[in-house]
């Protein structure tokens, strides 16, 4: 697929600004396909075609987690992201962003992916007496 959308650039003229990323609107399960969108940076916009769709995208506030391994390890860096921003009172505002950083043919204990989640500041409660 990542193929495909650097393809589709390139026959327009339009050159990636960043490394490939994908947004999950919704994590799949067993019963549900993937809803996400496969993404790639661009500095200009260019015709979109039927099936393509070019955007900006909104700026936000991310936690951020920095993944070296396998892709089907990359659950772990989940656990921890979610983990550091329920303690830094903070909630998940949005969909979650994966970030491939290494080459298709890097080896799998040396891939790099950024997985980041948009994020909003939870009140913290206030004491009443």
């Amino acid at each position: 697929m990542e193929r495909e959308v650097y393809g589709y650039l390139e026959a327009r003229g339009v050159e990636p600004e960043g490394p490939p990323f994908v947004i999950y609107h919704a994590m799949p399960t067993a019963d549900d396909p993937f809803d996400m969108e496969i993404c790639a940076p661009v500095a200009r916009t260019a015709d979109s075609s039927v099936g393509w769709r070019l955007r900006k995208l909104p700026a936000g506030m991310f936690a951020t987690i920095l993944h070296v391994g396998p892709y089907d390890t990359v659950e772990t860096a989940y656990d921890t992201l979610t983990a550091w921003i329920g303690a830094h009172e903070m909630a998940v505002a949005g969909p979650r962003r994966e970030v491939y950083l290494s080459k298709p043919d890097t080896p799998p204990d040396k891939v790099k992916t950024i997985v980041e989640f948009l994020v909003s500041r939870v009140a913290a409660p206030v004491a009443t007496g």
